[in-house]
């Protein structure tokens, strides 16, 4: 079981779809259902009842998900200690927000935290607000302000 492999699944369980999962992912829609079949046969049983246009989690994927979501955070997390131990008062910080909040609330406070934390690379992303706790939910996202 690889860690893209479970991204993967996580983005086609939450589309719903194998080619929005695999525009998404910025993969050819093959390429991501091969790695969805590599894990399947991995752990033996299916995750996905495949519908046509569609996809539904089987319960084997409905009890995978918030394992994979567990396991992807805490990679995410090690990854930042990591990066803080190696380099202190460096890192990234990963804010999403929704689009009216950014350019009248946030503008300041982003300018100002700029200026103090020069070393910290600061990545704002704008979403919905659905997407947004996906991304707090699978570690994508350090902090969202909806």
């Amino acid at each position: 079981m690889d860690l893209h492999q479970l991204r993967y699944f996580l983005t086609v369980a939450r589309t719903g779809s194998f080619v929005r999962a695999a525009e998404e992912e910025n993969l050819a829609q093959p390429s991501l259902s091969q790695q969805i079949k590599k894990l399947e046969t991995t752990l033996g049983v299916p995750l996905f009842d495949r519908l046509g246009r569609g996809v539904r989690l089987t319960h084997y994927g409905q009890a995978l998900v918030p394992r994979a979501e567990q396991i992807l955070l805490a990679v995410g997390q090690a990854e930042k200690e990591l990066c803080s131990l190696q380099h202190p008062g460096r890192g990234r910080l990963t804010v999403g927000v929704i689009p009216t909040v950014l350019p009248y609330a946030l503008a300041k406070p982003m300018a100002a935290f700029r200026a103090a934390a020069p070393q910290v690379d600061l990545d704002i992303r704008e979403s919905t607000t659905e997407k947004l706790l996906e991304g707090l939910r699978t570690g994508a996202l350090d902090l969202a302000v909806l």
